[in-house]
């Protein structure tokens, strides 16, 4: 039976569909459908499409001969306590790509793409911000929200933790992080890269599109009901695909763009991005050392942007 070979553990909007779906283009490279599974997140049912071994490792029975490295993007493993040394368990050399990013932009971004998916119904981001702790205490949780430990937006966006976790389960050699901002301002270098680790040639791919942009839905009430019905439908989705051979995941993907709206960046106050960036601190010069990059441009970015301040956090390419 096919196995995974690389994995995209994380982090969310960090640039990781994008990723996947440049790599996707390659002709070595195969990622399942849907190329988040979530199945080694043990601790995040909720998230999970496929529960057994058997069907988990059916979604990679679709590669070709000719496509060597075969992968999947499950953003939450990063996250997770459990999913990665289950994927040391599962598959020992592995390898790991992990992408980071400026938490306060990423907890921006994480925010609206959760209000956008229908699991948070607070739509301000400072009031989801301070509602944390009643929420780690099972209070004010929206109703169609798949796992609430992803309504922790600081532990969610403290990378350099997760980062420490994943280098007690694997070793550097099997790991490659990838700055956000780099793949902002060299996406074709920072590609290059990639196919480097994954021992690939180089494709000449030149033309890398904007992917995943910020969104809103277009009805709040669809949002809200395929949200609830997503999980049961992808599943009905691999069964008919197995059944019939049909690819139904782009209809599904062209049904679901129907109710997408692309919005404009998102602002925050002066006071509460230097308050975010106060409670990261400590986590960012984790990150710093562990990937041996000067990340202190990041505390300084309410001050480094253009314009007035209240438009803090919006350096960001959208994905």
């Amino acid at each position: 039976m096919t196995r995974p070979n690389f994995f995209i553990v994380g982090a969310p909007k960090c640039g990781t569909t994008a990723l996947s779906e440049y790599l996707k283009g390659h002709p070595s490279v195969f990622i399942c459908e849907p190329k988040e599974p979530n199945y080694f997140s043990f601790d995040f049912r909720g998230l999970q499409y496929v529960r057994d071994e058997k069907a988990y490792v059916a979604l990679f029975g679709h590669a070709t001969s000719s496509q060597t490295r075969i992968g999947e993007a499950s953003v939450s493993y990063l996250y997770s306590r459990e999913a990665l040394p289950a994927v040391k368990q599962f598959v020992p050399d592995a390898q790991i790509i992990v992408m980071v990013r400026n938490p306060v932009n990423m907890a921006i971004s994480l925010h609206r793409q959760l209000v956008y998916a229908g699991y948070e119904d607070v739509h301000d981001f400072e009031e989801a911000w301070r509602l944390q702790e009643s929420r780690r205490n099972g209070l004010h949780i929206p109703p169609n929200c798949r796992e609430e430990a992803f309504l922790q937006y600081a532990e969610v966006c403290s990378l350099g933790t997760q980062l420490q976790r994943l280098h007690a389960v694997f070793p550097s050699e099997q790991i490659k992080v990838i700055l956000f901002d780099d793949f902002v301002r060299d996406t074709r270098g920072v590609y290059r890269e990639v196919l480097d680790f994954l021992g690939l040639p180089d494709d000449a791919r030149e033309n890398f599109p904007l992917i995943n942009e910020a969104k809103r839905p277009r009805y709040e009430m669809l949002s809200k009901v395929i949200a609830r019905g997503k999980p049961w439908v992808v599943r009905v989705a691999l069964q008919a695909r197995d059944m019939t051979g049909w690819n139904p995941f782009p209809w599904l993907r062209r049904l679901e763009s129907i109710n997408q709206i692309r919005v404009e960046k998102y602002s925050i106050r002066w006071d509460f991005c230097k308050e975010m960036l106060a409670a990261f601190k400590e986590d960012i010069a984790l990150l710093s050392s562990l990937i041996e990059r000067d990340l202190s441009c990041w505390q300084t970015i309410c001050e480094v942007l253009p314009g007035s301040p209240e438009m803090a956090g919006l350096n960001e390419k959208p994905f």
